[in-house]
């Protein structure tokens, strides 16, 4: 989908497998890795909705 795209900046948080997406995705060189994207640890409730958590727990913060 990329494939022919240009970008003025591309971001990735500093993760090892971000920067291996970057790299797969034709645009290593040009990456730069920002803290500020780092994600978010979900804990308990990783690989669910943000609609479903709220459902449960209606003082969810993200």
């Amino acid at each position: 989908m990329l494939d022919g795209r240009d970008f003025s900046l591309v971001l990735s948080s500093p993760l090892v497998r971000t920067g291996e997406t970057m790299q797969r995705a034709g645009y290593a060189g040009q990456g730069m890795r920002d803290e500020d994207i780092l994600e978010c640890d979900y804990g308990v409730f990783e690989g669910r909705t943000t609609a479903d958590i709220r459902a449960e727990d209606h003082g969810w913060p993200v």
